[in-house]
């Protein structure tokens, strides 16, 4: 029986408690130049031959449909089922229990990438045959306590056990993975902890993002136009989008630079990502993400694990009087050195 993959999408508002209109998918920021659900599936058509599942509220997956509408390779077997506001995992587990059936099935969030491939997870079910591997971020010693100490944030269902977790959560309301743990091994099930080194989830935290960023350059496949061979320098593997402009420039890898940027006279250090249309000069940026359509010029100093939003501005300003003049909005954060 194939196994099935379930992609949670969660906005940001409901992962903390209280949803509402208009609260924004965590899960469409980009990393390495793409969407982090992007990512994610890549990670979930590996190991899902039964086919994967899209499950989250209405008006998420509108925005999800759109976003995966550009994902490369077109994607062939996806549904989408539609859960009650607040998702929680007991209401997705009912909406998406007649298409899973009794086929084995891993879930997980949509703002979260693994260090390690997928298919690790998945080979658990073969260690004793679990009705449910709760899997969940090593969090220090403590974490090594037992499940009370951690949040486990993906599942792995044996076969037939999501259907029987349906069953036993139809009288109950919402909870997490580990309360359907708990509702399982109370009704004589196989429940096990598998603590994960490399579980990073996005909720929308910079220094998260810029995690995330570095899952994803890790696992980037460089490539350099011709017309980028000449007069730069590059170290391991660098993407560079063949409509971008590269001139006078030192760039070490994993690094990606998008469609129809610039960069001239730059050092780009490691796991750095230049969105589509950015404008890089006479700067030198690591461990940073650099959005779409922004520009970052002659600073004076070289930027650290940053990251410049869609369209913003960083440049030096020579006019008088000499001071530091800076736009932050709301929960935004700036560290002066």
């Amino acid at each position: 029986m194939l196994l099935k993959s379930v992609m949670l999408v969660e906005s940001e508002a409901t992962q903390l408690g209280h949803a509402h209109a208009g609260s924004r998918l965590t899960a469409l920021d980009q990393v390495a130049n793409r969407p982090i659900v992007h990512h994610v599936l890549d990670g979930l058509r590996e190991a899902s031959p039964g086919g994967i599942i899209v499950a989250g509220e209405a008006d998420a997956l509108i925005d999800i449909r759109a976003c995966l509408r550009e994902y490369e390779p077109a994607l062939e077997s996806v549904e989408y089922v539609v859960c009650h506001s607040g998702v929680g995992i007991a209401s997705g587990l009912r909406a998406i229990a007649a298409l899973v059936g009794d086929a084995p099935c891993l879930i997980q969030p949509a703002d979260g990438l693994l260090d390690q491939p997928v298919t690790t997870l998945i080979a658990l079910l073969a260690d004793g045959s679990p009705d449910l591997v709760l899997c969940a971020a090593r969090q220090g010693e403590n974490a090594l306590g037992g499940r009370g100490d951690t949040t486990a944030d993906i599942g792995v269902f044996g076969p037939g056990a999501l259907a029987w977790a349906t069953e036993l959560l139809s009288s109950v309301g919402n909870g997490d993975l580990a309360f359907v743990g708990d509702q399982l091994a109370a009704a004589g099930g196989q429940v096990t902890l598998h603590l994960v080194d490399g579980w990073h989830r996005y909720r929308g935290r910079g220094w998260d993002l810029l995690t995330l960023n570095r899952v994803a350059l890790d696992r980037l496949l460089g490539s350099i136009p011709s017309s980028a061979q000449f007069g730069n320098r590059f170290e391991g593997r660098v993407l560079i989008d063949p409509t971008a402009t590269v001139r006078s420039s030192v760039i070490t890898g994993p690094s990606v630079i998008g469609p129809g940027a610039t960069v001239i006279d730059a050092y780009l250090g490691p796991y750095t990502a230049i969105g589509a249309r950015a404008r890089i000069e006479g700067v030198e940026i690591e461990r940073s993400i650099v959005a779409p359509g922004a520009n970052v010029m002659h600073v004076g100093g070289r930027l650290v694990s940053s990251i410049v939003g869609r369209d913003a501005r960083v440049y030096r300003d020579f006019s008088l009087p000499r001071a530091m003049r800076v736009w932050v909005g709301d929960g935004d954060e700036v560290a002066l050195c």
